[in-house]
């Protein structure tokens, strides 16, 4: 009897093991699929319709970004799946925290829509020389909530989206 107990454990343990494997193995496979077609689908777009290469690199990054997360998402909730632990409740906790911290976090939420704005109406793309304050400098990365900047000495600077004046 102890010996099936324990043969039933070593086979439950290695079916997990082997879940896991394939959940990250189809993980890192769906992820690299992902980024090249978003990739080839910007530059496709910038061929075909003339978008200027700040602007597809900063579209990119964000739908990229994007992606990954909706990736990382699903992937812990196979992961949670595979050790049988109740996603439904967490989903729903997820739901009540969210709108608790949406409430708290208001400032974030304006930084991220002004952001938003400022990429929808090609304010600013990556390439750009720009001044801001008493800094001059290449815009190297933005982002929803804050843009990096390379200054002519060569220091990279980051500024929240809200502290900027476009």
């Amino acid at each position: 009897m102890i010996q099936l107990l324990g043969d039933g454990l070593v086979l439950s343990v290695l079916t997990s093991v082997v879940q896991i494997i394939v959940a990250i193995l189809a993980f890192l496979i769906t992820r690299s699929i992902g980024k090249r077609m978003i990739a080839s689908g910007f530059n496709k777009m910038q061929t075909e319709k003339g978008m200027s290469a700040g602007r597809v690199k900063t579209l990119e990054k964000l739908s990229i970004n994007a992606y990954s997360y909706i990736l990382i998402f699903i992937f812990i909730t196979i992961i949670m799946n595979i050790f049988e632990l109740s996603i439904t409740g967490l989903i729903a906790g997820a739901g009540v925290v969210g709108l608790a911290i949406g409430f708290g976090a208001q400032g974030l939420v304006s930084d991220v829509v002004t952001g938003f704005f400022i990429l929808l109406e090609k304010q600013i793309d990556v390439g750009d020389y720009v001044t801001i304050g008493s800094i001059d400098g290449i815009v190297e990365e933005v982002g929803l909530r804050n843009t990096q900047i390379r200054s002519l000495m060569e220091l990279c600077i980051i500024y929240l989206i809200a502290k900027l004046e476009v």
